[in-house]
């Protein structure tokens, strides 16, 4: 009985989807009076076709950009951010950060002025 009930509804399930009809209104066909007249190909002789050139420029593309302002003279950038100091002075700053952090931490701007006998004390020599 069971195999019966399901031949009945397979063979309904293809009756139903397999085959339909498409849908009117999705596959509407254009009318007569919209479907191009038949012509013969050789009839038919194509137009001479037409080169485009490209526009010439205007007289803003070709205008120069003005001429830049003059430029500031050139500082270092570390005098611009510390005053001198005196010899004194930046000699013992560069002995502090030596004893805090170490000899090879110092840099060249800690050294510059600094005459070659308060390098060698400050490398141990």
């Amino acid at each position: 009985m069971r195999v019966i009930i399901a031949l009945a509804v397979l063979a309904v399930c293809l009756s139903l989807g397999g085959c339909s009809r498409p849908n009117r209104t999705a596959y509407a066909k254009p009318l007569p009076s919209q479907l191009p007249h038949p012509t013969n190909a050789s009839s038919v002789k194509p137009g001479p076709l037409t080169v485009r050139k490209p526009p010439e420029p205007t007289k803003l593309t070709a205008v120069k950009p003005p001429p830049l302002p003059p430029k500031k003279p050139s500082q270092s950038p570390s005098a611009s951010l510390h005053p001198p100091a005196p010899p004194e002075a930046k000699f013992r700053a560069a002995q502090e950060k030596a004893k805090l952090s170490g000899v090879h931490t110092l840099t060249q701007e800690d050294i510059d002025g600094l005459s070659p006998e308060q390098i060698k004390e400050l490398r141990g020599y």
